[in-house]
């Protein structure tokens, strides 16, 4: 009865500290448009600039909550947003959602005709190109598309790199060219080498390079920078960005280093002399370093490039809308992020973050990611993800790498490469909506990674464009995973288990009018087992079943001949034998 005594005592001094904790006084500093730094920040005299705001918020000496509130207005930040150590237990928000638009953005005006080209109008940059820096740029918050050549969708031959007695493993850095892959107009000598950088595309990536020297006469770029993988592996090729030759069809742009000038074809029926056009100014808006309990609400944000390499900086960052670097229970809430060169919430080594109820569109490289998070335990959470990866055909959707990961509910779609990759460990993956990832890049999936002791439940996985590549995709080194409840739609190839061990693929439907194939290529003691087909083939066999353990009770409905309907065939247990053929 002491004992009992003695801990009703304890859990009733923890409640009386938790409440205490939680009904603190909270400390508020305003910031708008229109204020004055040499006011106190109060709503009646809000100061102009963050970094006053966050002067104020340090000299709060109470243990009150801190709070900074951005009035509605559109804030041009003139540097990133630092957020340290002494800042945490903040919250940043909006004063009303969607309405303080925080942007790194410079305006670009002063539009004339290009002598070159009447197509296209020319304009001075508002800031010095800096080499390493790729800049995104719009009009009325429209992104404009960079020049790329070969052009999407384009009839012209793709640029082809030769291989054959050619290759050489251990070349990174030659890259001979086919000039019959150019236009018969095209001189590869005007290619303006300071402006000017090349993808080269792999098997599973895309290295973006920039050019040391042009020898324009034997055909062959020497590279400043290595590719990831010797040049000419898998025949890849290469594309050519920021360069006339690019300037494929109207809403095209491109920057020119050596003159600091912008060249732009505009669409139709519109006059960028009349509306406001904004080129990327800064690494990021918010720069977190070694926070904890940081909350970002309600803002818009954009006008982000991405930088190469921050080997050169004293202190670097990340080039991300959010960058957060080893910072705990970093939350971003209902924030629209768009129109960056860059990714747009990059927390590395940061455990504990949720990103939740966001809008993230139009980027130029990965989503949400928890890059090495060691701690742990972070979310995404209905966020809403689509057209990023513009200028890096290599980047994922939402990157999960860390054990303890939730990812509930998120709608994703239209990506270069996978929507979800998951380097997870006890994680949570479900609810989500998926479509139409695998776009540009090869050998990934829509929900893909190597799963360890985790739950992929009830996700929808449906494309209405054409992919070559599985929907569920766990690669080697998965163990112990189940993908149950998922309905994947769309897709000849609809799960993928590559030398994975006692994963259960169980109680999901899939759904394609033709030929499919499960593979578990190279794995062991996994099973496919009481699944929903709905296809127009009977199923027979597939070529990789010999490394699943037991592929029994599968009910497949074909569709009838000339009807919209599906009809259970049968109840399908294939023998667990090598076979030629696949369906």
């Amino acid at each position: 009865m002491k004992y009992k005594s003695i801990l009703c005592s304890i859990f009733a001094m923890s409640a009386v500290a938790a409440f205490a904790l939680n009904d603190r006084p909270t400390v508020t500093f305003y910031v708008a448009v229109d204020g004055n730094d040499m006011n106190d920040g109060s709503r009646e005299k809000p100061v102009k600039t963050p970094e006053r705001a966050l002067e104020l918020v340090r000299s709060v000496a109470s243990d009150a909550k801190r709070e900074i509130v951005f009035a509605d207005g559109y804030y041009s930040l003139e540097k990133p947003i630092r957020v340290e150590t002494e800042d945490s237990d903040l919250t940043i928000r909006a004063e009303n959602r969607g309405k303080a638009f925080l942007s790194g953005a410079k305006i670009v005006s002063g539009w004339r005709k290009d002598p070159k080209d009447a197509r296209f109008l020319i304009a001075d940059l508002p800031l010095a190109p800096s080499s390493g820096r790729i800049y995104a740029f719009s009009v009325a918050d429209k992104l404009a598309d960079v020049a790329v050549y070969p052009a999407p969708k384009s009839k012209q031959r793709s640029i082809r790199i030769p291989i054959g007695e050619e290759y050489d493993e251990n070349n990174f850095t030659t890259l001979p060219y086919d000039i019959k892959s150019f236009p018969k107009n095209f001189d590869p000598a005007d290619i303006d080498i300071a402006s000017v950088w090349v993808t080269v595309l792999q098997e599973w990536a895309a290295t973006r390079c920039y050019i040391a020297t042009n020898d324009y006469r034997n055909h062959t770029l020497y590279l400043g920078n290595k590719s990831n993988m010797a040049i000419g592996r898998y025949n890849g090729g290469f594309t050519l960005h920021n360069s006339r030759i690019g300037m494929h069809s109207p809403g095209t742009w491109m920057f020119e280093e050596t003159s600091n000038r912008l060249i732009y074809w505009p669409r139709v029926n519109e006059d960028p002399t009349k509306e406001r056009c904004t080129i990327s100014g800064l690494m990021s808006i918010f720069d977190l370093r070694e926070t904890r309990n940081v909350t970002i609400d309600g803002f818009i944000m954009d006008g982000v490039y991405k930088t190469t390499s921050t080997k050169h900086l004293k202190d670097p960052s990340y080039s991300a809308a959010i960058s957060s670097r080893r910072c705990s229970h970093l939350t971003v809430r209902h924030c629209e992020i768009r129109n960056l060169a860059s990714a747009s919430i990059y927390a590395l080594k940061s455990g504990h973050t949720m990103v939740s109820d966001c809008h993230i569109h139009d980027i130029g490289s990965s989503g949400i990611c928890f890059a090495r998070d060691g701690e742990g335990y972070s979310s995404a959470i209905n966020n809403h993800i689509h057209h990023n990866g513009w200028l890096d055909r290599s980047s994922c959707q939402i990157l999960l790498q860390g054990p303890n990961m939730t990812c509930i509910g998120n709608y994703l779609h239209d990506a270069p490469r996978e929507c979800i990759v998951m380097w997870s460990s006890f994680s949570l993956v479900a609810s989500n909506r998926i479509s139409n990832a695998m776009l540009k890049s090869r050998d990934g999936a829509g929900l893909y990674g190597a799963y360890d002791y985790s739950l992929v439940k009830d996700n929808y996985v449906k494309y209405d464009k054409e992919s070559m590549w599985p929907g569920l995709y766990a690669d080697e080194g998965s163990q112990h995973t189940v993908f149950t409840g998922n309905f994947v739609e769309g897709l000849w190839w609809p799960t993928h288990m590559h030398q994975s061990f006692g994963i259960v693929v169980s109680n999901n439907t899939f759904k394609y009018d033709g030929k499919m194939r499960w593979s578990f290529q190279g794995g062991t003691r996994s099973r496919f087992v009481e699944n929903k087909i709905y296809t127009t083939k009977p199923i027979t066999n597939d070529a990789y079943l010999a490394n699943c353990v037991e592929w029994a009770r599968n009910d497949v409905y074909v569709k009838t001949e000339g009807k919209n309907e599906y009809k259970l065939d049968k109840r399908v247990s294939l023998k667990r034998v090598k076979a030629t053929k696949r369906s």
